[in-house]
């Protein structure tokens, strides 16, 4: 399976997951993060292109905010298996997703790789713009 069709699957994956999304975390969001880390990207010219797109598209799945986390891993590993992406790839996600999240402070001390950096630079230049400042009303 080629990047292109990983890529077409994961937007279909996280359409399913995020279609009755009314808090913030909705499809909007999912697609200016994902290309605001898409620009960065290509401005900075770093990072695997399939690691920051799949990261930044899947980036909520395993929210424990809006979902069973544990649950909703196994459930993304599977689709992982699904596309079949590459185990190392799997895990740089995985880790990104699951370190991403702003938490009150408390992942500020972990290092991600720079797709992670990338996307969490996306994540919350998402948060602080005015649909940021909207969700916080």
């Amino acid at each position: 399976m080629n990047q292109a069709e990983q890529i077409l699957l994961a937007k279909e994956y996280m359409y399913q997951f995020h279609k009755n999304d009314y808090s913030g975390h909705d499809i909007a969001h999912i697609e200016r993060v994902t290309s605001l880390a898409k620009y960065i990207a290509k401005q900075e010219h770093q990072g695997d292109f399939l690691t920051i797109v799949l990261s930044a598209l899947l980036h909520d799945v395993i929210d424990d905010k809006l979902t069973d986390k544990h649950h909703a891993l196994s459930e993304l590993y599977q689709f992982f298996k699904k596309i079949k992406l590459d185990d190392s790839v799997q895990k740089n996600i995985i880790f990104i997703i699951k370190h991403l999240s702003y938490q009150n402070g408390r992942n500020n001390d972990v290092t991600l790789p720079i797709e992670g950096q990338i996307v969490r630079d996306a994540d919350r230049l998402d948060a602080i713009g005015a649909i940021g400042i909207a969700r916080t009303f």
